[in-house]
């Protein structure tokens, strides 16, 4: 064998080994490629999977949140009745209160008239007599007292609306803080459920 034969024999050996070394090369490079691919199908089947749940634990959230609201308005709508139920007592305590007022005014009234009427009467018939002073002192006195008894009365009546109507803003008062209740409540609920799921998730 000639040395050019040789050398071309050599040169042939030199280049399959690089050829060799490319393919063997590029085979890793496919191979790492393929684990990478499957790498990345197996991370996004699991991305599909957590979204699927997300999906389903976020519609669970949903109906969860639908069914306290729904019980709140319940409630809401409970309140609400209970409150027309006191305003309608209050007017129909106000309206016995004024009739009450009224129908008492008006025989205190007569009462005051009769005694007027028997004042005026004693004082002409204690012209005539001796003890003219000691009788008008009477009547004066006890149309004082019906005076006073008016007054208290009409300040009883006046204290008695003013304490209904007291008793109306607190209980209005109370449902207020009721209802502020449950709507917090709820909320705390919903942060709550959204925070487990969302930790869940995760």
């Amino acid at each position: 064998m000639s040395k050019k034969e040789a050398a071309e024999k050599t040169l042939d050996e030199v280049t399959a080994e690089v050829y060799e070394a490319k393919v063997r090369d590029l085979l890793e490079k496919l191979q790492r490629y393929k684990d990478k691919c499957e790498l990345l199908l197996s991370e996004n089947d699991a991305l599909t999977k957590a979204q699927t749940k997300f999906s389903y634990d976020k519609q669970d959230i949903v109906e969860f949140l639908n069914i306290k609201v729904h019980e709140h308005e319940e409630h809401i709508t409970q309140l609400e009745s209970k409150l027309s139920d006191l305003e309608e007592a209050k007017r129909d305590q106000e309206l016995k209160a004024k009739s009450d007022f009224e129908a008492a005014t008006l025989e205190w009234k007569s009462e005051l008239d009769q005694c007027q009427t028997q004042s005026a009467r004693y004082k002409a018939e204690l012209d005539q007599l001796s003890d003219f002073k000691e009788r008008k002192e009477d009547m004066e006195n006890q149309l004082r007292r019906a005076l006073v008894a008016l007054e208290v009365k009409e300040k009883e009546y006046k204290d008695s609306i003013h304490s209904m109507e007291r008793k109306m803003l607190q209980d209005k008062s109370q449902m207020k803080k009721e209802m502020l209740q449950k709507v917090n409540e709820a909320v705390a609920n919903f942060r709550r459920v959204a925070d487990q799921q969302m930790a869940e998730v995760s």
